[in-house]
């Protein structure tokens, strides 16, 4: 895992799961406080991602996007 930060923006790569699989996930928070997870497959070089934006942008899950937070700031601080 590679925590990377750029102006007010949180980056935290190259998380690997448990499973030994090949893909691996980003979490990334904006400046603004929203959220974006991506999950690359280098298997076919295919990313998916989601943002979860702040209630301030009109979040359609905020609980989600606060817990995602949450987890980043947890992340930063291990």
């Amino acid at each position: 895992m590679q925590i990377d930060r750029f102006n007010g923006t949180i980056i935290i790569s190259d998380i690997k799961g448990d499973m030994g699989k090949a893909e691996t996930l980003k979490l990334i928070q904006q400046e603004d406080g929203d959220v974006i997870i991506s999950i690359y497959s280098p298997s076919n070089g295919k990313i998916a991602c989601l943002e979860f934006c702040t209630s301030n942008g009109g979040g359609r899950y905020p609980i989600i996007a606060k817990k995602l937070r949450e987890l980043i700031s947890e992340l930063v601080m291990e």
